[in-house]
């Protein structure tokens, strides 16, 4: 990709320094359900384009996170791998999606809209920690940790998704990320 854009990293650079601002802004000075909540509601899909400016961030930061080592080390610098991971282990304690008929007609179920944000939200840490250089950054900062407390922590029947989703990460950190700093 680096040879058709040749600004790849650069523009790497400003979605990542985007996407870590606008969660951590989400994130700061609220408990962890308001701050799980926040960061949701900015990150799934929605009807409106301007509504769904979180969403595109995340797709982009999603194809980005495939087009190789040198995007993803970019990512890292940027702190990506572990905001990311702080978000999910923040998406433990939010609260139950009730099951919502009606609606307009071409919008999607909020049911829906989460399982496709925990499907990209995990697919992008997957690709990331493919790599080394993510699972050495999750080690550095100590969100590892946060990692193997996901799997091992109780969560409501209804979020385990998440819990799921921070085990295939790290089966993927164990396949592909182990370095002798991680």
């Amino acid at each position: 990709m680096t040879e058709k854009f040749s600004d790849l990293l650069q523009f790497t650079t400003q979605v990542s320094r985007l996407m870590v601002t606008e969660i951590r802004r989400r994130a700061s000075n609220k408990s962890k359900e308001a701050a799980s909540r926040a960061i949701v509601q900015f990150l799934e899909i929605n009807q409106s384009e301007e509504a769904s400016r979180g969403w595109m961030l995340l797709t982009t930061i999603n194809l980005l996170a495939s087009s190789g080592q040198k995007t993803v080390d970019c990512m890292t610098t940027m702190s990506v791998p572990s905001t990311l991971v702080k978000c999910l282990y923040l998406f433990f304690d939010l609260p139950h999606v009730p099951e919502v008929a009606g609606g307009a007609q071409n919008e999607l179920p909020l049911a829906e809209r989460r399982a496709l944000l925990q499907k990209v939200f995990v697919q992008i840490l997957v690709k990331l920690c493919s790599f080394v250089s993510p699972a050495e950054e999750l080690a550095q900062k100590d969100d590892l940790q946060l990692l193997f407390s996901a799997i091992t922590s109780w969560c409501p029947p209804y979020n385990l998704p998440w819990r799921k989703s921070a085990g295939e990460v790290l089966m993927t950190i164990s396949r592909h990320g182990l370095s002798v700093n991680v």
